[in-house]
């Protein structure tokens, strides 16, 4: 991504820090109009100290805002802070002067008392965007998509105060910046952080890529030690692959593929964040699964990938899976049969032409489409029924017909989006951390070697065997019970 350079290896640091910029507030401002207000929170006395200057001022600030009026900075320095009323002839003033030999300051003259109307409109001189991003940070720690609507709202409601849609975005942004770093400086922090993780996971794979004479971020790829552990060693071979927009400051794809563990549960195999979607960086995201998989693909199963096979996608797998059964997702192929045709008839007969279990009933059911609409070949002829037809596809599918990843990949963009680069791949570590420790509590107690849920759909397929006597002996007739892409 243009113009954010990432540093040198040389040169990074073995730790990451990644925690807050900002101190919690020492002063919470409340609404003037909230019965509940206690205005001794707003009053000041000679004698009163501050930790600082910096705190002195926000403290001021906060006053005149929850009292409604507007105050003129006199004098500001590293010695002394003086301050007015901005009204003409109000006697309100305030000296605060510098503490010999320490940082704080205390408060030596004061004139507290008003003589004029003070602000009688919604709008406060006072209420910066610095003040915005104080006051709704605990809210945006708390809820990373807090709306600039929703901001200019709160902050109209609990402190009678107007400020624009841009001084909550910027107010925003800024908080969370104060929270979590800006996205420049996250981008640098990633050859550290794929440092540690190699260093805290060992054998688990962490690169980045950067390109150009000025070291622009393009590629990220992490994939932990114990995702390839357990799907080498625990997994069927069925991979999802799929992708999603990333919308924060610097956009981006966010790439995964995941598999599918004994419970049906997804199974994030590997992540990558690039720059664009394009057919150069899923050919390296493959590349790298590839790697990583290592020689332990040549004694697995032949490898069953299911995706929307975009070109960039079909050319990457071809390339660095030539053996594996590439179909597509039912549920992209069904909406766009659906919004191709807009007919409920032709959908319903492409239905159960996809479930058809010979050539025979699928070709029946062409011909059924074919009668209502001609340009059902067409559609047929683009997209091939030997890769996503139950009749026709080679590959196993394990009762797996759609890309099951890709709400989880929304969630995640949705969840992580305004986050920096680094913060996003820790929501995402942590979030991945907590389904498995999860996981394993639950597989504590069972006491089958079977996953429940296919424990239980093999009690399912087992009744519906149908048993039958021929000249004494007990023959089964599996068509009735099996379906082609699904195994017990």
């Amino acid at each position: 991504m243009d113009g954010l350079a990432l540093p040198t290896m040389s040169n990074v640091k073995e730790t990451v820090g990644l925690t807050s910029h900002m101190t919690e507030n020492a002063f919470a401002p409340v609404s003037d109009a909230n019965p509940n207000v206690c205005l001794a929170n707003y009053s000041l006395s000679i004698g009163q100290e501050f930790a600082d200057v910096d705190t002195c001022r926000k403290t001021l600030k906060d006053i005149a805002i929850a009292l409604h009026f507007e105050i003129r900075i006199v004098k500001s320095d590293r010695s002394r802070f003086i301050a007015k009323c901005s009204k003409e002839g109000c006697p309100w003033r305030v000296h605060v002067a510098k503490c010999p030999g320490v940082p704080t300051f205390t408060i030596r003259t004061l004139h507290g008392e008003h003589t004029c109307e003070g602000v009688q409109n919604l709008h406060h001189q006072q209420a910066s965007v610095g003040w915005v991003a104080r006051s709704v940070e605990s809210r945006v720690k708390d809820n990373p998509q807090y709306k600039p609507k929703e901001i200019l709202q709160d902050i109209r409601d609990q402190h009678g105060v107007a400020v624009s849609y841009m001084q909550a975005w910027r107010g925003k942004e800024r908080s969370m910046a104060a929270l979590h770093g800006t996205y420049e400086e996250g981008y640098k922090l990633i050859p550290a952080y794929c440092e540690q993780i190699k260093k805290t996971n060992p054998g688990s794979i962490a690169s980045v890529v950067a390109t150009g004479q000025d070291n622009s971020f393009q590629r990220l790829f992490v994939s932990y030690r114990a995702a390839i552990y357990g799907f080498i060693n625990a997994c069927r071979p069925l991979l999802e692959l799929d992708r999603v927009q990333l919308k924060g400051k610097y956009l981006g794809i966010l790439f995964c593929a995941s598999a599918v563990d004994a419970n049906d549960a997804l199974f994030p195999l590997a992540i990558a964040i690039v720059d664009v979607e394009s057919d150069e960086n899923w050919m390296w995201f493959m590349s790298e699964l590839r790697k990583l998989l290592g020689v332990n693909t040549d004694s697995m199963p032949r490898l069953t990938i299911l995706s929307e096979r975009t070109t960039g996608m079909v050319q990457a797998v071809e390339t660095h899976f030539p053996n594996a059964f590439h179909g597509f997702c039912l549920r992209f192929i069904s909406e766009n049969f659906r919004d191709t045709f807009k007919n409920s008839k032709l959908v319903n007969i492409f239905w159960n032409a996809v479930y058809a279990l010979t050539t025979v009933e699928f070709e029946n059911k062409i011909s059924e489409m074919v009668q209502i609409s001609q340009e059902v070949l067409s559609w047929f002829h683009h997209f091939d029924p030997q890769l996503w037809a139950v009749a026709y596809f080679e590959g196993v599918r394990y009762g797996h017909f759609t890309i099951a990843v890709t709400e989880i990949l929304y969630d995640w963009a949705l969840e992580c989006h305004e986050l920096p680069i680094v913060q996003m791949m820790e929501h995402i570590r942590h979030q991945l951390t907590s389904w498995f420790n999860d996981r394993r509590h639950m597989a504590m107690r069972w006491t089958s070697i079977l996953a429940l849920p296919p424990k239980s759909g093999l009690q399912k397929q087992l009744q519906m065997l149908a048993v039958i006597k021929y000249s004494g002996q007990m023959k089964l007739n599996l068509k009735s019970c099996l379906v082609k892409g699904q195994t017990l």
